[in-house]
């Protein structure tokens, strides 16, 4: 796809501490499909990109649900680390337990002060680039304390203006989010998106 051989500059992770999010959702802003993962809505092209966008992250932020319905999916590099409110994991299956972090609510922790404390902790170490790859929740909590500075969705849609009403149908105020590069893909049904923090509010 011509895209994705041209979106290494639009995909760069900046030289500071950054947030992203990287989601993928119906046109309605459903992330998830009929069998409760986000296999359903992926696409070969949409693999192709996340493969592009953690290439080169620091450190990868996952909920605890996501790993157990989607396995593990390490970064190539770095330290993944785990938000996790209750039930554990499912350390059997991971391909290498020391890249991983988990990190458990506190008594009376909400999950928006939970990824605030990892967020915090990542800005002291040499991680710069941070990506969350949710689940919905995560990233919300995320959104919720001023903690994301970007989010790059694909959506599985029939025309451009799906990504906004995507992001709508994700986002309590998708007002604050300034698109910064919208594409369709060549098989007409997958647009590629990005989105900036509009309110000047970053992590």
């Amino acid at each position: 796809m011509e895209f994705l051989e041209d979106a290494s500059a639009t995909y760069a992770w900046p030289t500071n501490f950054w947030v992203r999010a990287n989601l993928v959702a119906s046109a309605s802003g459903v992330t998830l499909g009929p069998s409760g993962t986000s296999s359903d809505l992926t696409t070969d092209d949409d693999r192709r990109l996340l493969h592009l966008i953690r290439q080169d992250c620091d450190a990868l932020i996952v909920g605890a649900s996501s790993i157990r319905a989607e396995g593990w999916h390490l970064p190539p590099r770095g330290q993944t680390h785990v938000v996790s409110r209750g039930l554990g994991l499912p350390w059997d299956t991971c391909p290498d337990p020391s890249r991983v972090t988990e990190w458990k609510s506190l008594p009376d922790e909400d999950l928006a002060a939970l990824v605030r404390r990892v967020v915090t902790h990542l800005a002291t170490t040499d991680a710069k680039s941070v990506l969350c790859e949710g689940g919905r929740a995560t990233v919300l909590a995320l959104t919720h304390e001023n903690l994301l500075d970007e989010i790059c969705l694909t959506v599985r849609g029939a025309s451009l203006s799906d990504a906004s009403r995507a992001l709508g149908g994700i986002m309590p105020d998708a007002s604050s989010w300034t698109p910064i590069s919208t594409k369709m893909a060549d098989d007409a049904t997958t647009i590629f998106s990005v989105w900036r923090c509009a309110t000047g509010v970053h992590s």
